[in-house]
């Protein structure tokens, strides 16, 4: 089960890492039972998360606008980036 939480401006997260959902650019499939802190300057805004059984959608407010990053499984386009790879395990920019 994949859990990722926003607390004190940080994104933590912890579970199955099996499709780079966790976004730890982790690329086997891992399970962590302990959290670990995304380190990427760009989830310090981070107003909203949502997380699924093989990918993340994280919204964050970057001065005046918002801006939307996704990252896990793709494999049918899921993330709604244009290449659709199998797994993507860094967050990317959605555009929108």
């Amino acid at each position: 089960m994949l859990e990722v939480l926003f607390r004190f401006r940080r994104m933590l997260a912890c579970g199955s890492s099996s499709c780079g959902q966790l976004g730890l650019d982790c690329t086997e499939d891992t399970t962590y039972s302990k959290f670990h802190v995304l380190n990427d300057t760009r989830f310090e805004k981070v107003s909203l998360i949502a997380s699924g059984r093989e990918h993340t959608i994280a919204l964050a407010r970057v001065s005046e606008k918002y801006e939307l990053y996704s990252f896990g499984g793709n494999d049918l386009g899921e993330l709604g980036r244009t290449a659709c790879d199998m797994k993507t395990t860094k967050p990317g920019l959605v555009d929108f």
